[in-house]
């Protein structure tokens, strides 16, 4: 119950680097760390309600695991 499905993580995980709109000198660099999951380094995943920054949803979509309507059912 409630227990989300197992998902084999990466051991060498792909990475794509994003340069930062409000320091051109920052990078962030989001991870494909699983077969559904990514990672990022930037604060923005905290502060989007589903917890998906603009970097990782751009991530997703080209991994074909981010569906903009799935995600954003429910969400005002």
């Amino acid at each position: 119950r409630g227990r989300k499905k197992a998902s084999t993580k990466f051991e060498n995980p792909r990475e794509w680097k994003f340069e930062s709109k409000s320091d051109p000198d920052s990078w962030y660099v989001v991870k494909h760390v699983s077969e559904s999951k990514v990672t990022c380094t930037c604060a923005g995943q905290y502060r989007a309600k589903d917890r998906k920054c603009r970097h990782m949803k751009e991530v997703m979509q080209e991994l074909g695991i981010w569906n903009e309507n799935i995600h954003t059912e429910g969400v005002s």
